[in-house]
């Protein structure tokens, strides 16, 4: 009995049986061309084999039709008519191939697959080929992993590895969960698939669990190779619970014991996460991601949380969309600000639904996909300045606000991970609200920003250690409410808005973006924002030499990007409505995230 798996131009079927003997694949693009000349005399006779033993009879019109192979210039004449020899392949390589110049479909014998892929490399048929990767990927692969890989490599078909581990990491969870055949897994497979990053919905404590039921299959022979996969797995993001559930058994390897304590302690200190680098903290298929984080226009954008992934290796606008459940933020989140330590994204103040201004502060886990409230600022505000630095987050200036009382602050601010607490720091000069801030280079850098009522073009600059900042030379126009983001030496300001002429207190689209150089101290203007892209929001996200932004036309948010080898700005992706902010973290998300823009 065979399978019967009908293919288009992507072969994707759900995880095979694997006692199956043969699979049938269906060409659903194949055109019988000279169906009419099926029941006639056959006048082409084909002889395969080293020693040209076994012979096919075919039509020349139909063959010819189906391989240039069969042409003219390949054939010869014989006492019975046309004949062409082909000594590299085999007879039981070439029936399934000869089925399908015929009919379109192709069964294939996991027995005699070797030969099969051999002929369908001779001829270089590419649906063939097609065909013996996916088979390869879904029915060969997990029991004949190490001559599978041999054969991707000898035929050609790269990344077949990193496919196939990436394959197995899809279907990971269900056979985990169900009676998998362990006997089947070669330890190799599951070596390449643990030291590698490839996504999978499993849990990494259940991932351990299969293991164990691996292991306990053949536990003399598998228990010494126990180790070096243990050694792999990601203890730091399990639950709590689950490495309170690690048995003694494999406690009793000391390297083990050593991680999983080591783990408890980091799950123990929230806040602290964001300061630990390295795989064994990352989810498994984790990729840098611009993320657009959102909530539903509702009434209550609390219960509401959209986040929408670009990868930066797709030059398609598209985006991934995953949607969450309540994040229990308790401030607006659209007036809130936000920065980056390590893989964790930190929102802090805003207002409340009253308008008042708010000290809180969350941490959002790219891994979990959830919000933590960590220790909130000393002083209450909005509109202000955050940026970070690799261990270090700031908020500088901004506006309190509370019930008709609203004062303008000059205080700048620090967090601490590792001691979970804000510390003040240098205040500003005079006060000021919604100026752009970064860290580079061992310094704090504020430009732009209002005060009083007017955009001004001041850039200021706070050494580490240092009591005083120092004024910088002028941007070549006042603005505020815009970015400023660091590569090469330069900050790179873009957007906001500026005064309007003639206008006290009125502002416009600001489309002029210029650089600061760090080493000259001069300002130099860059290409103009297009007057299509309307209003260009505050946040970036910086990925290869790209800065990605948010811009607003007509109410319709889109995720653009400003190329700075290049100097040009590059149309994106539409999101949709509702959406603010952007920055860049390490996500895993699956392949099949919904791609279509925000509602």
């Amino acid at each position: 009995m065979a399978a019967t798996v009908v293919v288009d131009k992507k072969l994707a079927v759900d995880f095979p049986d694997v006692t199956e003997t043969k699979f049938k694949y269906i060409d659903k693009s194949f055109v019988k061309k000279h169906e009419d000349v099926y029941n006639t005399k056959k006048d082409l006779k084909i002889f395969v084999g080293s020693a040209a033993k076994a012979s096919f009879l075919g039509h020349k019109a139909v063959l010819q039709d189906a391989h240039e192979f069969f042409g003219n210039s390949f054939c010869k004449e014989g006492e019975e008519g046309s004949e062409i020899y082909f000594k590299e392949i085999t007879a039981y390589g070439f029936t399934p191939i000869f089925e399908y110049f015929y009919h379109g479909y192709i069964y294939v014998d996991p027995e005699l697959f070797t030969e099969l892929i051999e002929a369908a490399s001779f001829f270089k048929i590419e649906w063939i080929l097609d065909v013996c990767r996916h088979f390869m990927l879904h029915f060969y692969g997990v029991i004949k992993y190490s001559y599978t890989i041999e054969l991707a490599e000898r035929f050609g078909f790269e990344g077949f590895k990193e496919e196939m581990c990436g394959t197995f990491g899809l279907f990971l969870a269900k056979l985990a969960k169900g009676d998998a055949p362990f006997k089947d897994y070669p330890e190799d497979l599951l070596s390449d698939f643990l030291q590698g990053n490839y996504y999978t919905e499993a849990p990494e404590f259940l991932i351990l669990q299969f293991l164990i039921k691996w292991m306990n299959y053949d536990k003399k022979e598998r228990e010494r190779k126990m180790l070096s996969l243990l050694s792999n797995i990601r203890y730091h993001i399990m639950k709590p619970e689950n490495l309170n559930n690690i048995s003694e058994d494999i406690l009793s390897m000391s390297d083990i014991r050593k991680e999983v304590e080591d783990a408890k302690l980091y799950l123990s200190n929230v806040p602290q996460q964001c300061l630990k680098k390295g795989i064994k903290y990352a989810s498994r298929g984790a990729k840098e991601v611009a993320i657009v984080s959102a909530f539903h226009d509702t009434s209550d954008r609390s219960e509401s949380n959209i986040l929408a992934y670009k990868d930066p290796n797709n030059d398609e606008p598209t985006l991934s969309v995953e949607e969450l459940g309540p994040s229990g933020l308790k401030a607006d989140y659209t007036t809130m600000n936000q920065a980056c330590i390590g893989n964790f994204l930190f929102a802090a103040g805003g207002y409340d639904k009253a308008g008042t201004s708010l000290s809180c502060v969350y941490m959002f886990d790219a891994r979990t996909k959830k919000w933590t409230e960590v220790a909130g600022m000393i002083q209450a505000r909005a509109s202000f300045a955050m940026c970070n630095s690799k261990d270090r987050i700031y908020v500088i200036g901004g506006v309190c606000k509370e019930a008709d009382d609203e004062k303008f602050l000059s205080t700048v601010e620090m967090y601490v991970p590792e001691e979970n607490k804000w510390k003040a720091i240098t205040s500003l000069e005079s006060s000021c609200f919604n100026q752009a801030a970064v860290y580079c280079s061992d310094a704090l850098y504020v430009t732009g920003g209002i005060f009083d009522v007017e955009p001004i073009a001041s850039a200021l600059c706070l050494q580490d250690g240092s009591s005083k900042w120092t004024m910088l030379p002028k941007m070549s126009v006042c603005r505020q409410g815009h970015s400023m983001t660091e590569f090469g030496g330069k900050l790179y300001v873009l957007g906001g808005y500026t005064a309007k002429p003639n206008s006290q207190g009125l502002v416009k689209d600001c489309d002029v973006n210029e650089i600061f150089n760090l080493k000259t101290k001069q300002w130099t203007t860059i290409t103009r924002t297009p007057k299509r892209y309307g209003h260009l929001y505050r946040h970036t996200a910086i990925m290869q030499n790209k800065i990605y932004f948010l811009c607003n036309i007509d109410s319709d948010v889109y995720l653009n990007s400003f190329d700075m080898e290049s100097n040009e700005f590059i149309t994106g992706a539409l999101i949709g409505r509702g959406v603010h902010k952007v920055g860049v973290l390490q996500v895993a998300y699956p392949p099949t995230c919904l791609i279509t823009p925000l509602p």
